[in-house]
């Protein structure tokens, strides 16, 4: 399509459309600048709208016919085929108008479905089926850091190589009705493989100590009698083996995914690419080597010739919490796409490794209102994990909690959603992946910043749910300062539709009626020491009365 021709009707993807436009701001001889301005948009979402790297959102209709307005298109027919092409422009995420997969997966794992793309970890996958077939009695755990793509190669590469029914759990915050659930939907199949992905979450958002030894006592027994894989995150390794049949499988049955060299993620790079048939240009692939690589050491600048040096001094190692960033640009890469190849200025229009993920976030959050932003806030912190002895983590919350917020939060969840930052299923939502409370800076600040609020939050949720397990006793209240903190948290926000708010608010009424009990009882002894005061008066007196008398009547005698 010309740039100097917006015609709407020929528009069919994403770019078609920044590119009509950018031909109907250029043919009104703006700027940028000056449309957001008349439209009441963010410079910055206003850009990435003509840019093609975004879609003005669909429940907003408004904003598209602000720019179409202050490009001088007012006429209502030519409002209607402007509103037709954005829904023709808009697709579900990962797919293109023709219904072509994407070949990359953004922050998304990889799903048993999509073996077919997934390469770099093979190694590792032949090792962990080498041992998923010796007979062994216990858990078969995977270590390693966030980012480096456990849960990716459990489901993707080595499930499609096992043989038998696979059962996946995901623990959150009731470990062991996932787990029982899974078992109930496999039936009585024989020896059945369970593969429980995310293990840390049992440590994160499981609060009920008992159920967490009798969710691990579970799974060891489990593995007594069939496979059982473990999926754990590396920092949580001292979590696990406070509990001795942890940590006699860590001991015997340990397998640890480190970094990917250069030549695995090379393939990750390539070979995706080539199943979809698509065209790399030269030097796209070294350069998001390099992009990916982290900085050397000041000993190591200009020492190139000798290969790129990971955080573990292996020649070409990569640290595992990019590659989430680098699957991320990869997938905006094919988005930027035309005509079946991958560019050099398809990667840079995306931001490129370290700005892609922070470009897409910001896009998303700029595209709000003010009180949705407010709501945005609210929304990811409520999203995160924070403990004392962990960094933070992705935390589950139900839709129906946020629901109760009002009826932007839908709007503001979605948009997070199309964007895929934010992934829900049937009834529950949850930051994609960990590497984005890392590389948003924004959301970062919002943690620093939050951090002894989301602790209050952690520790008034865990005593609100033993509450809930004592029969909502009023001894499991709380008092006192740790009361005083709670209340000025429940403050800050709306939690009364929550148990952690009718937990603040009970604690509060007990403490106020604990109060008025005091201050009756106080009250009460002030009017008994002054009835006693009264006596004590009354005594006095006649004592020096009977003391008169009694002197008058010997000075009588004594006459």
């Amino acid at each position: 399509m010309a740039d100097d021709a917006p015609d709407p009707d020929r528009v069919a993807t994403q770019q078609d459309f920044g590119r009509a436009l950018t031909a109907i701001r250029t043919r009104a001889g703006l700027t940028v600048r000056q449309v957001a301005r008349a439209a009441g948009l963010p410079v910055s979402t206003t850009g990435d709208y003509f840019s093609g790297r975004h879609l003005p959102p669909d429940g907003r209709p408004e904003q598209l016919s602000g720019i179409l307005r202050a490009c001088g298109e007012t006429e209502p027919t030519e409002l209607a085929r402007w509103m037709s092409a954005l829904q023709r422009a808009r697709r579900p995420p990962g797919r293109r108008p023709g219904g072509t997969d994407a070949p990359y997966r953004g922050l998304a794992r990889f799903e048993r479905e999509d073996a077919r793309w997934f390469f770099g970890r093979e190694d590792v996958t032949d090792l962990l089926a080498a041992l998923a077939n010796e007979e062994k009695q216990q858990p078969l755990i995977l270590v390693g850091p966030s980012g480096a793509g456990k849960s990716s190669l459990l489901r993707a590469g080595l499930a499609p190589r096992l043989t038998g029914p696979v059962g996946l759990v995901d623990p959150a915050d009731a470990p062991l009705d996932a787990l029982r659930a899974m078992l109930a939907n496999l039936g009585d199949t024989a020896r059945p493989v369970v593969i429980v992905d995310q293990f840390e979450a049992v440590f994160t958002q499981c609060q009920d100590e008992i159920e967490r030894r009798e969710f691990v006592t579970e799974v060891c027994d489990l593995a007594e009698s069939t496979l059982v894989i473990l999926a754990l995150r590396a920092d949580f390794y001292e979590h696990a083996l406070r509990y001795p049949r942890l940590a006699a499988a860590l001991q015997a049955r340990q397998v640890v995914l480190g970094p990917m060299t250069e030549e695995q993620v090379r393939r990750a790079i390539a070979e995706p690419a080539r199943l979809a048939r698509l065209d790399v240009e030269e030097g796209l692939v070294e350069l998001l080597l390099r992009d990916l690589a982290p900085p050397k050491p000041a000993s190591q600048q200009g020492a190139s010739e000798q290969g790129e040096q990971g955080e573990q001094g292996e020649p070409g190692a990569y640290e595992p919490g990019a590659l989430p960033l680098l699957s991320h640009t990869l997938l905006a890469t094919w988005e930027h796409s035309r005509g079946g190849r991958l560019t050099v200025a398809d990667y840079l229009a995306s931001g490129g490794i370290r700005d892609a993920l922070t470009r897409t976030a910001e896009a998303a959050y700029d595209g709000l209102t003010s009180p949705q932003q407010k709501l945005a806030h609210r929304l990811f912190l409520r999203l995160v994990h924070v403990a004392d002895d962990a960094p933070p983590t992705r935390a589950t919350v139900r839709i129906s909690e946020l629901r109760a917020w009002g009826s932007d939060s839908e709007y503001v969840l979605g948009r997070f959603v199309d964007e895929r930052l934010i992934t829900v299923d049937a009834d529950a939502a949850q930051i994609t992946h960990d590497a984005l409370l890392v590389a948003w800076p924004r959301l970062r600040s919002w943690i620093d910043v939050g951090r002894e609020s989301l602790l209050t939050r952690r520790r008034v949720t865990e005593a609100a749910r033993a509450w809930q397990d004592a029969g909502r006793e009023s001894a499991a209240l709380w008092r006192g300062s740790q009361l005083a903190a709670a209340r000025d948290w429940a403050a800050a926000e709306d939690h009364h539709a929550t148990l952690a708010g009718e937990f603040v608010a009970a604690s509060v009424a007990a403490e106020r009626e604990h109060q008025h009990a005091e201050r009756r009882r106080t009250r009460a002894l002030q009017r008994l020491v002054a009835a006693l005061a009264v006596l004590v008066v009354a005594v006095g007196t006649l004592a020096g009365f009977a003391f008169q008398q009694r002197q008058a009547a010997t000075s009588a005698r004594d006459e």
